[in-house]
């Protein structure tokens, strides 16, 4: 005698009886409460409103002036764009500068930049 489906172990009784709006009701049930749980999942999700990011600022370094120049023969000599030690010196623009006058450039290559956390 072959054993009924109810009466045997790992099987779902009555799962053939079950009507498909039953089903979907089950089904909906379950999706909801996998999306409630991953919801309530803990500590790891980010606040709603974050900081500001910090402005980077790039390193400079001193370069000295020589008689007689203007920042862009100081910008050509170095290798920098104008552009790029005008930002760094706005005090200096269009002016002629005197012998060994500061002039703030960024560090490194043309084009190749560190930069710091700054405020």
């Amino acid at each position: 005698m072959r054993p009924e489906p109810e009466d045997m172990p790992g099987t779902f009784a009555g799962l053939d009886r079950l009507s498909p709006k039953r089903f979907h009701v089950n089904l909906l049930f379950g999706v909801i409460l996998c999306l409630f749980w991953a919801g309530c999942g803990g500590g790891d999700q980010s606040p709603l409103r974050q900081d500001p990011p910090e402005i980077l600022k790039p390193q400079t370094r001193i370069v000295f002036s020589r008689p007689g120049e203007s920042l862009e023969q100081v910008a050509h000599r170095i290798g920098f764009q104008l552009a790029v030690l005008e930002n760094l010196n706005p005090e200096l623009q269009e002016i002629e500068l005197n012998s060994g006058t500061q002039v703030r450039c960024p560090i490194g290559q043309p084009r190749v930049r560190k930069v710091e956390n700054g405020t």
